[in-house]
Formats: C-alpha cells, structure tokens, sequence
C-alpha cells in the first residue's frame, strides 16, 4: 500500500502513504491522518484512521497493482494511480 498516488478525480491531489501514514494535498490543504490495518481479504485492507479532534473511522482499500481504490472515506475516497 505504501506509496507515492495522483487521484483520477476533477481536482488534482496526490496521496503519500507511508507505514503508519496517510497524506493527501492538493493547492493550499494538507490532510494528514495515521492508519492502522485492522482487516485484510485478498486484495482489499481494512484500515483504522485517527487525526487529532476527529472520531477514529474506518475505510476499505482495494489494493491494485497499480493504483489504490479507496472507499467509506470523503477525504481519501477515490482512486488513485500510483506515481
């Protein structure tokens, strides 16, 4: 999962995943949440995030060879092509 990704969305934005990390920017925002794996089926992870003053949620990941498809989160939802 881990990684460099650009959306396929209208608005331009990229994705840096890291270990523990997830980091979406696009223009001025930044939004940086930490993850933690808490389910994995085939090609699809479960994974917990937090960020300070918000509610822990959880989004799925459909992990490809090359791009992430990411859903149940409106901050990180999409997909995104690996760089």
């Amino acid at each position: 999962m881990r990684g460099q990704f650009v959306n396929d969305g209208e608005t331009k934005a990229t994705l840096k995943v890291t270990a523990d990390t997830m980091v979406v920017s696009g223009g001025p925002l930044v939004i940086t949440a930490s993850y933690k794996v808490v389910g994995v089926t085939n090609d699809t992870v479960t994974v917990e995030l937090s960020a300070p003053g918000t509610p822990k949620g959880n989004m799925v990941v459909q992990v490809l060879a090359d791009s992430l498809v990411i859903q149940d989160s409106f901050i990180f939802g999409g997909k995104w092509k690996r760089q």
